[in-house]
Parts: structure tokens; sequence; C-alpha cells
């Protein structure tokens, strides 16, 4: 729970008293089971807004997914070449040596 106070203080160059405000978070109520929300409220012309970037940004994951699967797939066929050619030198040279 956020709850609100008033602290009095002096300015440098004037003894009036200054009003400031500052908050409290209490975080037993977190800690002690206690849940925080939040609610967001948009206007229909920010929700559609936000829905066309959204779409686009889906698009876009898509594409940039393709890319890094493909090239995921490259990597681990080098690496499995790597291996084996390293174990096979590795043969070789015992049975060389």
């Amino acid at each position: 729970m956020v709850t609100e106070r008033a602290r009095e203080s002096k300015s440098e160059n004037n003894s009036v008293p200054k009003r400031e405000r500052s908050a409290a978070f209490d975080f037993k109520s977190i800690f002690t089971g206690g849940k925080v929300g939040l609610e967001l409220s948009l206007s229909v012309e920010d929700r559609e807004l936000i829905g066309n970037h959204l779409e686009k940004l889906q698009e876009k994951v898509e594409e940039t997914s393709a890319k890094v699967d493909y090239r995921w797939k490259i990597t681990q066929w080098l690496m499995g070449i790597a291996i084996v050619l390293g174990t096979t030198g590795q043969v070789i040279s015992w049975v060389i040596g």
C-alpha cells in the first residue's frame, strides 16, 4: 500500500516552511501475500495504433526467427563436422604414434 505524507522543510533563503510531498511504500503487504495490480485504460484510437504496430512487430519476429533457426542449424552442422574431424585426427595420431 502506498501512503502519502506531507513533509515540511525550510528553504535556504526563506524561513517559511515549504511543503513537500513524499510517498511511503508498504512492502509488508506484498511480502505477506498481498497483491499488486495495475489497470490501464486506452482510447479506441490508441488500441488500434498499438494493434497495428503489434502486427508488424509479430511479422518481423517471425522473419527473424526463421533466419535464426536456419543459422543455428548451419552452426550445429559445422560443430558436428568439427567434432568428427577432431576425433578422426586424434584416432589417426594414436594409430601412427
